[in-house]
C-alpha cells in the first residue's frame, strides 16, 4: 500500500517535491512508478490552487486599491468599472453589478469593462443592464476581437427576450444564424423566441434537432418552454413528458 499523504501546505508540498524527486527514474507499471504518477498529480492539483489563490488575492488587492481611490476621485468612472471588474472576479456579484451601473453609460470606450459587465449582470439576472453592455462591447470592441461577436449577439438575444421584446431578438439570432448556421446556443435562444411569438411549429423542429446536440443540463433549462411549443401544437403527450422533466429538475418550481 503507497504511503501517499495530501498536500495541504508548503511543508507537504516541498516534502512531496523531495518524494519525485526521488522517484524520478521509477520505471512505469511498478509499485514506485504508479507512485510517482499519483505524486505528480498531487503537486499539479496543489500549485493550481496556489495559482488560484494568487490571482484571488490580486483581484482583493485590486478591490482595496480601486476603493481608496475613489475616496480621492469619487467621480471616476473607469475607477468605478475597475472596482467592478475586481468585485466580479472576487465573486462579489452584488457589489460588482452596483458599481458597474454607476460607471456603464461613461465607459462606453472602454470595451473590456463592458464585456465583464455583460457577464455579471447575466448572473445577477438584470436583462436591461446585459443589454447595454453587449451593445456597448459590440460597438466598441476593437477589429482583433470581431470572434467575440457572435456570443454577444447570442447574449444580447437572450437579454432582449427576457425584457419582451421577442421580435428584437429573433432579428439578431437571424443575423448571427446567417453567417453560423449550426450555432447551438443561438438555435436554442431562437427555439426559445419563436415559443414567444406564436411560431410553435418552428420551435418544435428546432428542439427535437438538438434535443441530441445539447448536454441534458442545458436541455432542461428549456424543458418549459419545449412544453409549450409541444402543448401549442397539440402534441399533449410530449408536452406532458417535458412538464415532468421540467419539474424534476426544479423541484421548487410548484
Amino acid at each position: 500500500m503507497m504511503d501517499i499523504k495530501p498536500i495541504k501546505n508548503e511543508a507537504d508540498y516541498r516534502a512531496a517535491l523531495q518524494v519525485v524527486e526521488q522517484l524520478m527514474l521509477a520505471q512505469p507499471d511498478t509499485a514506485e512508478g504508479e507512485k510517482l504518477d499519483v505524486m505528480v498529480t498531487l503537486i499539479e492539483a496543489y500549485e493550481e490552487h496556489l495559482n488560484a489563490l494568487f490571482i484571488l488575492r490580486r483581484y482583493a488587492e485590486g478591490v482595496e486599491l480601486a476603493r481608496k481611490s475613489l475616496g480621492q476621485f469619487s467621480g471616476s468612472a473607469v475607477l468605478k468599472g475597475q472596482l467592478g471588474m475586481h468585485l466580479f472576479m472576487t465573486g462579489q456579484l452584488k457589489a460588482a453589478h452596483a458599481a458597474f451601473k454607476e460607471s456603464l453609460e461613461d465607459l462606453k470606450e472602454r470595451f473590456e469593462i463592458q464585456a465583464v459587465a455583460a457577464q455579471c449582470c447575466i448572473k445577477v439576472k438584470d436583462p436591461q443592464c446585459v443589454e447595454v453592455a453587449s451593445r456597448n462591447f459590440l460597438t466598441l470592441r476593437p477589429a482583433r476581437l470581431a470572434t467575440k461577436d457572435t456570443a454577444f449577439r447570442v447574449i444580447l438575444a437572450r437579454a432582449l427576450l427576457d425584457q419582451d421584446q421577442a421580435a428584437q431578438a429573433e432579428s439578431e439570432l437571424d443575423a448571427v444564424l446567417k453567417a453560423t448556421p449550426g450555432l447551438v446556443p443561438a438555435r436554442l435562444t431562437l427555439a426559445q423566441v419563436h415559443v414567444r411569438l406564436g411560431k410553435c411549429s418552428s420551435a418544435v423542429g428546432i428542439f427535437e434537432q438538438l434535443r441530441s446536440k445539447v448536454p441534458a443540463a442545458s436541455f432542461d433549462e428549456v424543458r418549459l418552454e419545449v412544453g409549450q411549443a409541444y402543448l401549442c401544437v397539440r402534441r399533449y403527450r410530449q408536452a406532458l413528458s417535458a412538464a415532468d422533466h421540467y419539474l424534476k429538475s426544479h423541484p421548487g418550481a410548484v
